[in-house]
């Protein structure tokens, strides 16, 4: 990290808010170039969590992501292997493709779009249990105390994380 910064002239406090995770999702403007750091959702597999479910389930995997963008040089940095990015890697080695043709705030501009993009399934599947619960809820509100509260909290988090990125994307256009 020490290297790109010296190379790229990084501010020293960008370059910690990389190493030190997490950090809340923002757009910060420098002279040179600009600093977007966000959080990056997607669903993954997991294990069912108890003996007698054997359905496959869903969890919410976030990690943190962290972007300079300068006139002709994009960087990332993520927190993770593996991403939502792999459609946009696939789209730069075909020839004639307008990512290629325009600049590294257009190439910017997708990997965002990208991460909103995968923001709508973790949101759907946590509609769908906010659902479930409210129906549990209605039919025995104990049962809800003592078995399944903890739903509420990813949820949560995720519509947190949404309306971050929402933040984002709109200081970016004003």
């Amino acid at each position: 990290m020490n290297q790109f910064r010296q190379y790229f002239e990084f501010h020293t406090l960008a370059a910690e808010d990389v190493m030190h995770i997490p950090q809340r999702p923002r757009v910060e403007l420098f002279d040179d170039h600009l600093f977007v750091v966000m959080r990056m959702m997607q669903l993954i597999q997991a294990e069912p969590n108890n003996i007698n479910n054997t359905a496959t389930i869903k969890a919410l995997d976030s990690e943190q992501v962290s972007l300079f963008l300068y006139d002709n040089v994009l960087i990332t940095f993520q927190e993770k292997r593996g991403d939502v990015w792999q459609p946009i890697r696939d789209w730069l080695q075909k020839d004639n493709v307008r990512i290629r043709k325009n600049g590294t705030d257009y190439l910017l501009y997708a990997l965002l779009d990208a991460i909103v993009d995968h923001c709508f399934p973790v949101l759907e599947q946590y509609g769908d249990v906010l659902e479930e619960l409210e129906q549990v809820t209605l039919d025995n509100p104990m049962e809800l105390v003592l078995n399944s509260n903890l739903p509420y909290c990813d949820a949560l988090f995720g519509r947190c994380v949404k309306l971050s990125i929402n933040s984002i994307v709109r200081r970016m256009v004003a």
